[in-house]
C-alpha cells in the first residue's frame, strides 16, 4: 500500500512537471518578437549583423597580432596547406569523380543489381566530402588564430558539410539524372534537375540557420536581431517548400493509377504548399519562433520521408537478387514491403522529435505501450503479440510441411483417389490452423471463456447460414 502510495504521488509530480514544459514550449512558440517587417526594427538587426560579420575579422586580426598565435600559424602552415588541399580535393573532384561514377552504374536503372550498386557507391558522395570538410575544419584549428564565435563556427564545419551533402545526395537519388524503371517520382528530366535543385537549397537553408545559430546566439543579442537574421532563411525555406509540392504534383500527373504512393506524395504536395507559405507569413507579423518551427522541421521530415523511400527501393531490389522471379525480371515482393513498414513505423517517434516532442513523452508513451491493455482478468501486452505470431507461425509451418508429406509421400502410396487426396489434404490444412490457433492463444495466456456465451449465440445463426455450404463441403 505504501509503494501504490508512493507511485500515485510520483506520479502526481512527474505529470505536473510535463504540464509546466509543455506551457512553457507553447509559449515560446507563441510569444511575439519585433516583426521584421517593421522598418522601424532595421537599424539594430543591421548593428548586430554586422557587429557578427565584424566580430570573424577582429578576432582573426587579433589572433594574427599575437605573436605566440602567429608564430603557431607559421609553423603550422605546411599541415595547413596540405589539409586545405584534400579538401578541394575530397569535396570537389572526388565528389564529381563518384557522382559520374554512381550514374554510370544506375543506367539500366530496371536491373537491381545496378541500381543497388549506384545506391552504395553513391553514400561516397556523403563519406568523402565530409572527410574533406574535417580536414577544412583541422586545418582551420591548426592556424591558432581563433577567438570564441570563429572557433565554434570551425568547429562546426563538418556537421554543416554533412547537412548540405546529405541534402544532395537524397536529391540526387530522389531525382537521379538516368531514371529507370518502376520510380518513386516518375518525372521529366527538367523537372529532376529541379528537384535536384531544390534539395540542395535546402541543405544550404538549413546550414544558413545552424551558421547563425553558431555564430550569433552565443552573443545574447536582442530579439529583434534575431527575429531579423532569421526571416530571410524562413522565406527562402518557404519558397522552397511550396515550390517542392508543386514538384510532387507534377509526379501525380507523371504517374498512373492510384497506388498508396501516389496518395501519399498528394498528402504531402499539399501539406508542403500550406506549410511553405504559412510560415514566412506568420514570421512576418512577428511570431518567428512558430514559423522555424514549421519550415525547418518540414524541411527535415521531408529529408527523412526521402530516404525512407530510398529504404524501401534498396529492399525491393535486394529481395529482387535473393528471390528472382522464374521470367528474370524484377519483382515486389511481400517482405521489402513489410520491411518498409516497419521502418516507416519506427520512424514515427524521430518525426515526433523533429517537431518538438520531448525524450520523456515518448520514454512514457513507450513504457504503456509496453504494459499493454485489460482484457477481462488478462492484461495483453506486445510480449503476448509477438509469442502469439511466433506460436502461429511455427504452427502453420508444421501444418504445411505435414500437409507436404500428405501429398507427396502417404497418399499417393494408398488407394484414395485424386479428389479425396486433395479434399484430405485441404482439411488437414483447416485442422492444423485452428489448432495452431488455439495453440497460440493458450500460450499467451488469454482467457477465451468470456467468449463462450458469444461464439455459442453466433454459432446458431451462422449454422443457418452456412448449412449449404457445410454440406457441399462434407460433400
Amino acid at each position: 500500500i505504501a509503494a501504490d502510495e508512493a507511485y500515485r504521488r510520483a506520479d502526481g509530480l512527474i505529470r505536473e512537471i510535463d504540464r509546466l514544459l509543455r506551457e512553457r514550449q507553447a509559449n515560446e512558440l507563441l510569444q511575439v518578437w519585433p516583426a521584421p517587417v517593421n522598418p522601424t526594427n532595421w537599424p539594430e538587426a543591421a548593428v548586430g549583423i554586422s557587429d557578427t560579420l565584424l566580430r570573424f575579422w577582429d578576432e582573426i586580426a587579433e589572433g594574427w597580432n599575437t605573436p605566440k598565435s602567429r608564430a603557431e600559424f607559421q609553423s603550422n602552415l605546411p599541415m595547413i596547406l596540405l589539409l586545405i588541399a584534400v579538401w578541394v580535393g575530397l569535396t570537389i573532384y572526388a565528389r564529381r569523380w563518384i557522382e559520374r561514377f554512381a550514374d554510370r552504374l544506375q543506367a539500366g536503372g530496371s536491373e537491381s543489381r545496378r541500381h543497388l550498386l549506384s545506391l552504395l557507391a553513391s553514400l561516397g558522395q556523403v563519406v568523402v566530402p565530409v572527410l574533406g570538410m574535417w580536414a577544412l575544419s583541422v586545418a582551420i584549428l591548426q592556424s591558432r588564430l581563433l577567438g570564441p564565435v570563429t572557433l565554434q563556427v570551425a568547429m562546426a564545419l563538418p556537421f554543416l558539410g554533412f547537412t548540405l551533402f546529405v541534402a544532395i545526395w537524397l536529391g540526387r537519388r530522389a531525382f537521379p539524372t538516368v531514371q529507370g524503371d518502376h520510380v518513386a517520382l516518375p518525372l521529366p528530366p527538367e523537372r529532376r534537375a529541379e528537384g535536384r535543385f531544390l534539395a540542395s537549397m535546402m541543405g544550404l537553408v538549413l546550414v544558413a540557420e545552424a551558421l547563425r545559430d553558431v555564430s550569433m546566439t552565443p552573443q545574447a543579442y536582442s530579439d529583434a536581431v534575431t527575429s531579423i537574421a532569421t526571416f530571410p532563411i524562413l522565406v527562402a525555406g518557404g519558397l522552397l517548400l511550396w515550390r517542392t509540392g508543386q514538384v510532387m504534383r507534377q509526379v501525380q500527373r507523371e504517374g498512373d493509377g492510384q497506388s498508396y504512393q501516389l496518395t501519399l506524395l498528394r498528402l504531402v504536395a499539399r501539406a508542403l504548399s500550406i506549410i511553405g507559405p504559412l510560415g514566412p507569413l506568420v514570421a512576418s507579423v512577428g511570431y518567428v519562433a512558430a514559423g522555424s518551427a514549421m519550415i525547418f522541421p518540414a524541411i527535415i521530415t521531408l529529408g527523412l520521408m526521402t530516404l525512407l523511400l530510398i529504404l524501401q527501393r534498396a529492399l525491393s531490389d535486394i529481395w529482387s537478387m535473393i528471390s528472382p522471379a522464374p521470367d528474370g525480371e524484377d519483382r515486389e515482393g511481400l517482405v521489402p514491403v513489410l520491411v518498409g513498414f516497419a521502418l516507416t513505423v519506427l520512424s514515427l517517434p524521430i518525426v515526433a522529435l523533429i517537431w518538438g516532442a520531448r525524450l520523456n513523452d515518448l520514454t512514457e508513451l513507450w513504457t504503456g505501450f509496453r504494459e499493454g491493455f485489460q482484457m477481462g482478468e488478462t492484461r495483453i501486452s506486445p510480449t503476448d503479440f509477438l509469442l502469439f505470431a511466433v506460436v502461429f507461425a511455427i504452427g502453420y509451418m508444421v501444418t504445411r510441411l505435414f500437409q507436404g508429406a500428405l501429398r507427396s509421400s502417404i497418399l499417393p502410396r494408398t488407394s484414395m483417389d485424386k479428389g479425396g487426396q486433395t479434399a484430405l489434404v485441404s482439411g488437414m490444412g483447416y485442422v492444423g490452423i485452428f489448432l495452431s490457433a488455439l495453440i497460440a492463444i493458450n500460450a499467451t495466456g488469454i482467457d477465451l471463456s468470456g467468449l463462450a456465451i458469444v461464439a455459442g449465440a453466433l454459432s446458431v445463426g451462422i449454422g443457418f447460414g452456412l448449412q449449404n455450404i457445410v454440406s457441399n463441403f462434407v460433400s
